[in-house]
């Protein structure tokens, strides 16, 4: 009776959940076969939980991603394991925070660098956007134990996580449209800030050269914008309108910056302030942007150029 009722209940809990091993959705199957009460109660457990992925603004910088689990049961569940995988990536990831527990009616986040991209995929854009943000190439794995008795018993079940800002989309595009210019021409930033006076103010400026590879192919640089934490010279415009092919010669381009801002929490609280927003034509990808951090060292030198320009 146990077992039935709860094979009935998981049939009608589990949306866009898969087990492993599984190729029916909408079912569950315990990653062992065991049908004890333990396992089938961890079985109801998964059935309960719904995963997302999303970014964060700390993790634009360093190719975040949060794996999110809500557990909407009655019980606390440790998560001894949480793999995402997406063919819109190189391999698959694991979350060094498991294993954690996640509180009945709470919601955990479970950070993960992402690989290198993979852009030799049937589904690569030609733009920025996604039309349908819950519309994910993506998987997470999910390996659960009892709070009470963790590492052991353990259950596994394979969710398709929803996107609801359309992060993979925008991640991916951004991944794809940079490697597709730089297969052609590629951008080095100079490791050293410069600060200058203009008309007794200092203005930050910073080299990047572009090298074409001998690659086929033509890409366009066509601006360098802002950041939330510098902005152009004020009567600057940086419309670039580069174009560069395998006969072109290697291109430096100075950019200059004031600050944004002058509130000293922009600096103490910065997360995107330093990487530079490149806006490009590149193969198949048309009016797309990407961004390219900043080295640490140059980090530090934009945030006490900052801290001079403003006075602090």
């Amino acid at each position: 009776m146990l077992r039935a009722a709860a094979s009935a209940l998981l049939l009608v809990l589990l949306a866009g959940c898969t087990a492993t091993g599984t190729a029916s959705p909408g079912t569950v199957q315990t990653s062992t076969g065991d049908t004890s009460p333990d396992a089938l109660a961890l079985t109801d457990d998964l059935a309960r939980l719904e995963v997302s992925v999303l970014q964060h603004r700390e993790d634009y910088s360093i190719r975040g991603l949060q794996i999110q689990v809500t557990n909407n049961g009655e019980r606390t569940v440790t998560v001894e394991s949480a793999e995402f995988t997406s063919d819109y990536f190189a391999e698959p990831v694991s979350a060094p925070s498991a294993p954690s527990r996640v509180f009945a009616g709470a919601t955990t986040d479970f950070k993960v660098r992402l690989p290198d991209p993979n852009c030799d995929t049937d589904s690569d854009t030609n733009t920025n956007t996604n039309t349908d943000i819950n519309t994910v190439e993506a998987s997470v794995t999910l390996t659960i134990s009892d709070e009470d008795t963790p590492g052991t018993g353990a259950e596994s079940a394979t969710f398709t996580p929803a996107d609801p800002f359309g992060s993979l989309e925008l991640v991916h595009a951004q991944d794809c449209s940079r490697e597709a210019f730089e297969a052609v021409a590629a951008i080095t930033v100079a490791e050293q800030l410069r600060v200058v006076d203009v008309a007794g103010q200092p203005v930050a400026q910073l080299d990047l050269t572009v090298t074409p590879t001998s690659a086929a192919g033509e890409v366009h640089l066509e601006s360098i914008g802002s950041t939330v934490l510098l902005q152009q010279p004020e009567g600057e415009l940086r419309e670039l309108d580069l174009a560069f092919t395998a006969t072109s010669e290697p291109h430096t381009v100075t950019l200059s910056f004031t600050p944004a801002r002058c509130d000293p929490h922009v600096v103490a609280e910065d997360k995107v302030g330093t990487l530079l927003p490149f806006h490009v034509d590149a193969g198949a990808f048309t009016d797309a942007t990407f961004t390219l951090p900043s080295s640490d060292e140059v980090k530090q030198q934009f945030y006490n150029y900052v801290a001079l320009a403003c006075g602090w």
